[in-house]
């Protein structure tokens, strides 16, 4: 059954592979955790790119940012060494501990 949920997950995009499927019950977090290569790609961008005018400047927080690290962190976790691209904003050290962690990475890289 994991392999079925890994197939239909790969399909989702990434705030619904987060939000939903890894945290709607524990034989799915397991089909997640058990597929590194779900977390290949780490794209927050378009979240970014969504965002207009004021809007953006209110993400500029302390407790933002960590919110962005924590994610970069257990992406580069769950990717079990294969976490190959990433697009954020607002991180900070955790975007060398993922470099560090995913040596075959192609891009890594912030925007601000």
């Amino acid at each position: 059954m994991p392999v079925c949920l890994a197939e239909v997950f790969s399909r989702l995009a990434l705030e619904d592979l987060w939000r939903g499927a890894m945290a709607c019950c524990r034989s799915w977090w397991d089909a997640t955790r058990s597929h590194p290569e779900l977390f290949a790609v780490l794209d927050l961008e378009p979240g970014f790119e969504s965002v207009v005018g004021g809007e953006a400047a209110a993400w500029w927080t302390p407790a933002f940012q960590r919110r962005v690290d924590a994610m970069l962190r257990a992406a580069a976790e769950l990717a079990a060494g294969d976490l190959r691209e990433v697009r954020v904003r607002h991180c900070s050290d955790a975007l060398v501990f993922a470099a560090v962690r995913c040596i075959r990475h192609s891009r890594f890289g912030t925007n601000v």
